[in-house]
């Protein structure tokens, strides 16, 4: 429970010092407020298909990664993915990605530690593509248009080739993690934590090591070559989906007058996409609110972009994706509310380690 209060508390001072700077340091309120009353709305409900249609792909890189053991799932698995977004928007700390696991469970009878491993595949998946994205958002502006993008990739030790090769690092990544994971077997990790758990009783280290070896074996559903393939791909079209969305508000606020052309534009918002997500690593409180705006307003102040049009865009953009999940998601309490009263009556926070 300690834990828990000192990961909550670290949280909110990491929120609180970046919106503090992000408002008090960066812009004139005045001057935000009255960008933020010339907003052409339209775009933002036109941008929701697409955020939306990411949802979608999400639920279905889920499908494909518990597979393995729940190739006919009873419900739709769609409310579950969205009911683990509401939460992550309302509880800090990411406990949102432990609920959904323990939702599924509920749900479909299933291990939650084995949920729990796919979940973290779902997030090393998404690191994996945003680093591909950034890299080729960067590149892709240095060669062909802004002078900002320039000085970045001058930055970078070799500039545009190192640029390059680093955008294919991701994937050789992915294929080491292949490797190792066909490395390793159920009968390896259980002999090595008979070893560590020597001074254990046999009833003890049993459960031990059956909670590790299924939370493994969600990890490595990876192995599979179809599944595999079909992650990647499906992690892609993900960003992308996201990426379009950021860019269809982006012309709610006619942030092309800031660039040369379409094409400059769409690569700063790939970089912006990948920046404010890969910002959602930084503790904060619930929603990522803080980090997520400071990032994604200083990655546009830095690419030629004014002050408080970059933090009006930022956090329009967030609260965009902040609210359709969470007024779902709490629709989704309302017609499943058995399953959800059972979710928070037996998961204790406080014991969040003890993934079933």
């Amino acid at each position: 429970m300690l834990l828990d209060k000192k990961m909550f508390v670290v949280g909110l001072i990491f929120s609180v010092i970046f919106t503090y700077i992000l408002f008090f340091e960066f812009i004139d309120i005045k001057v935000l407020i009255n960008v933020l009353k010339n907003i052409n709305l339209i775009y933002v409900f036109i941008s929701l298909i697409f955020y939306f249609l990411s949802l979608y792909f999400r639920t279905k890189r889920w499908s494909y990664l518990l597979s393995e053991n729940l190739p006919n799932p009873k419900r739709k698995i769609l409310p579950v993915v969205i009911f683990g977004y509401m939460a992550n928007n309302l509880i800090p700390v990411r406990i949102g990605e432990f609920l959904r696991s323990y939702y599924l469970s509920i749900r479909e009878n299933i291990s939650s530690s084995f949920v729990f491993g796919t979940i973290i595949i779902e997030r090393l998946m998404d690191v994996i593509a945003l680093v591909f994205f950034f890299t080729i958002g960067s590149l892709l502006g240095s060669i062909f248009y802004s002078s900002d993008f320039n000085d970045f990739s001058n930055t970078v030790p070799g500039g545009k080739l190192i640029m390059a090769l680093l955008s294919l690092l991701p994937f050789l990544f992915l294929i080491i993690i292949l490797i190792i994971s066909n490395k390793i077997s159920d009968k390896k990790i259980s002999f090595v934590l008979n070893r560590l758990l020597f001074f254990t009783s046999y009833k003890i280290r049993y459960l031990i090591k059956n909670k590790i070896i299924l939370l493994f074996n969600g990890v490595v559903t990876i192995r599979k070559k179809n599944i595999f393939f079909y992650t990647i791909i499906y992690s892609i079209i993900i960003w992308i989906c996201e990426a379009v969305m950021y860019y269809i508000i982006s012309l709610g606020f006619n942030l092309n007058i800031f660039f040369d052309s379409t094409f400059e534009l769409i690569s700063v918002i790939i970089v912006f996409t990948s920046i404010v997500n890969l910002a959602g690593i930084i503790p904060s409180s619930a929603g990522s609110w803080g980090p997520f705006d400071f990032f994604g307003s200083l990655t546009l102040i830095t690419l030629g972009v004014d002050n408080e049009m970059a933090v009006a865009y930022s956090l329009l953009v967030h609260f965009a994706l902040w609210l359709p999940p969470t007024i779902i998601g709490f629709v989704i309490i309302i017609l499943d509310k058995k399953s959800i009263i059972q979710v928070f009556k037996n998961f204790k926070l406080k014991k969040i380690s003890n993934v079933r």
